[in-house]
């Protein structure tokens, strides 16, 4: 076997050698998305070029033709993993296992083919020595599934061609030099082929292509090592470093800037991308940056910069042999971070120094904070209740029922307030004023709750204290002014004889009168306050219980020379009420209505229908009105006792506790100087059972 190697079969070695180097680097990159079908592409390449430098070199026929056939399995397994490179790079299409199965038939029946070539001739229909002299040279007349072969070639590298052009517009600048490197690699060889396949004369066989891989090995090469081919692949930049918030930058070991990514690049207000600069040119105006980067290669510290407050993280990349690669700088923006936690702060020494006792538990009522003030009230410690519910406290007072309707309320993300009954650690009881809120999440769900508790045992006492004291004194001058008026009347039945006399027995009696409605009247409001006292609701005739109370004051008011009307809605329906308190409701403001209004005046009393629901209740006098500043305070205790005329003023507190105890509203709807009116509400419906 004899070879005779010229220089162009010398520049196929070359283009050999870079090729297998090539597929070596990429090779040890086999992980990152495309590397391990680049390095079987360039391998390929290898393959054909090695052996298209022995084919050109021998000097035997049956040699060349045998080194032909191997050059056939680089040809045919280019084309494929060209493509699969391309769409793995890219990412348009992802093929691993079984799935690019499809694109190996052509290439396996292409070298088949060429291995049998003898029997059927279908790749090279002749095969001869053209030439001896100076370099044997051999003759191959292509067959027809040649042809076929070189159509489903051309397709493979077009289609990947055409994925990676497509990609430098999608690709950050770093990414887009790459793949411009790759595409003008693989172009080479492509055009060097089409320009061997173009028809030319018979005697001019030499294929160029294989020679076009020296030129694409030294591109590849200084794509792979210049811009970091496979160190980063754009689909795994694309898709995670560059929509990330956080600001990304990557330095390799020579502290060049490998990327960076939009985050980064407003952080730092780059208005190009400082990718191939030296770390310490791209940030020399950052003094604090660059010395953290020259001090540390693996760290987490705080960084300010600009008024916001970054997190800032140096780790340190390494290969998977341990070897260092490189760095990424990662800068998370906790500004606003730092402003909650900071509120929080405030908000727990705010908490923690409340005056009321306050407790948070999860959405099952487990307890998971107390602060000072609640040890101060109930005697347990944060220790002592962290993991337990509210219960340790239940004194047993309420029914369970009371509990229920608390937890459905707050449960429903509505706020609960009212008074709980609870047992200390040392076993006293004491009443506690409680509101428990909600608190939820971004999403709306409730996650835990809040209660705001305060003793207010204290001031249940003197609350009781002062109605006992009231209760006391109205039932100790109540027994003596029902004796002291009882024996006025005896004597005024009697008779006794003289004018003065008589009077001072009339004055006595109208003052016992006056004390013992005022006595009556502090009585049923208390009673009233305290829901203590029983409403008898009975189904009424609302304007039948009204023209009661208005004959009772007809003589009145004639004497006075006052006119009183009534107006009634013919569709008032019976309602459910208490008549013996509606009646003093009404004698009440008649009383006023005719108190004041001057002789010659008109007194109105009108019921009518309010949007069926409810009945609405008027009286209206032509009197000189009410102060405008008095008015907010009608229905309040004991406003008017020292404004002549008024009397305790608790006539009108009286009327409103009443209608109020009926579901009722009372209200002064005008006041003027040329008179007042005052409207109640009372509710059509009985109250449910």
């Amino acid at each position: 076997m004899h070879f005779n190697f010229s220089p162009y079969a010398g520049l196929l070695v070359i283009s050999a050698i870079l090729a297998a180097g090539v597929s070596y680097s990429a090779w040890q990159r086999r992980q990152t998305s495309g590397g391990a079908s680049f390095a079987a592409m360039t391998i390929s390449g290898a393959i054909w070029a090695f052996s298209s430098a022995l084919e050109m070199a021998a000097a035997d026929l049956a040699v060349k033709v045998t080194l032909s056939k191997v050059m056939y399995v680089g040809i045919s397994a280019l084309a494929p993993f060209w493509l699969l490179f391309a769409l793995n790079f890219t990412r348009r299409i992802v093929l691993r296992g079984w799935r690019h199965l499809w694109l190996w038939i052509m290439p396996v029946i292409t070298v088949a083919l060429t291995f049998t070539n003898e029997w059927h001739g279908l790749i090279w229909s002749e095969i001869k020595l053209i030439s001896t002299y100076p370099i044997p040279t051999a003759f191959y007349a292509h067959g027809s599934w040649f042809w076929v072969s070189v159509i489903y070639n051309y397709l493979l590298i077009i289609t990947g061609i055409a994925a990676l052009i497509s990609a430098i517009t999608r690709f950050p600048e770093i990414y887009g030099k790459q793949t411009v490197g790759i595409v003008i690699g693989a172009a080479l060889p492509f055009v060097a082929n089409i320009f061997y396949l173009l028809p030319k004369e018979r005697h001019y066989t030499f294929d160029f292509t294989p020679l076009a891989f020296a030129l694409t090995g030294v591109i590849y090469w200084f794509t792979i090592f210049r811009f970091r081919l496979f160190n980063l692949t754009p689909v795994a930049r694309d898709t995670l470093i560059e929509n990330m918030r956080e600001g990304v930058i990557v330095v390799d070991t020579d502290g060049h800037v490998v990327d960076i990514n939009q985050a980064a690049q407003n952080i730092f207000h780059f208005e190009t991308r400082p990718v191939g600069k030296p770390f310490t040119q791209a940030f020399k105006d950052w003094t604090a940056f660059l010395q953290v980067y020259e001090r540390y290669t693996h760290t987490t510290l705080p960084y300010h910069h600009n008024g916001r407050h970054f997190e800032l993280e140096i780790t340190a990349l390494k290969d998977k042999k341990g070897g260092a690669v490189g760095r990424l700088l990662l800068l998370r923006d906790i500004t606003e971070r730092e402003r909650i936690e900071r509120q929080i702060r405030i908000q727990g020494v705010a908490l923690e120094a409340a005056a009321n006792a306050i407790t948070i538990t999860d959405q099952n009522g487990i307890i998971v904070w107390i602060n000072p003030a609640f040890t101060t009230m109930t005697g347990y410690t944060l220790e002592e209740v962290r993991g337990r519910t509210p219960n340790v406290l239940n004194s047993g007072k309420h029914p369970p029922e009371y509990f229920r309707e608390l937890w459905s309320t707050i449960k429903a993300g509505q706020v609960w307030h009212g008074e709980i009954t609870n047992r200390r650690k040392d076993g006293s009881l004491y009443t506690e004023e409680q509101t428990i809120a909600p608190v939820r999440d971004q999403n709306g769900e409730i996650v835990q709750f809040i209660a705001i508790k305060q003793d207010v045992t204290e001031r249940k006492q003197l609350e009781r204290l002062r109605d006992d004291l009231t209760h006391m004194i109205v039932h100790d001058l109540r027994n003596p002014l029902m004796i002291l008026r009882g024996s006025l009347e005896i004597l005024e039945d009697a008779g006794i004889a003289g004018e003065e006399p008589e009077e001072a027995m009339q004055l006595a009696s109208a003052s016992t009168r006056r004390m013992l409605t005022l006595v009556n009247s502090i009585l049923d409001l208390n009673q009233l306050e305290a829901g203590k006292m029983p409403i008898e609701r009975r189904e009424i005739s609302l304007p039948q219980l009204m023209n009661d109370v208005i004959g009772t004051q007809m003589n009145i008011a004639r004497r006075r020379g006052q006119t009183l009307r009534a107006y009634f809605d013919e569709a008032i329906p019976a309602l459910w009420m208490d008549d013996r308190m509606i009646e003093r409701v009404l004698q009440n403001l008649l009383d006023n209505a005719l108190k004041f209004t001057p002789e010659g005046g008109l007194i109105s009393v009108s019921a009518r229908m309010v949007s069926g629901v409810a009945v609405a209740v008027s009286v209206k006098d032509s009197g000189l009105g009410i102060n405008p500043d008095l008015r907010g305070k009608l229905f309040e205790k004991f406003v008017f006792d020292r404004l002549p005329g008024w009397g305790n003023g608790l006539g009108l507190v009286f009327c409103r506790m009443a209608v109020e105890a009926h579901g009722g509203t009372i209200q002064v709807e005008d006041t003027s100087q040329t008179g007042t009116t005052i409207t109640f509400t009372l509710p059509v419906q009985p109250p449910p059972s």
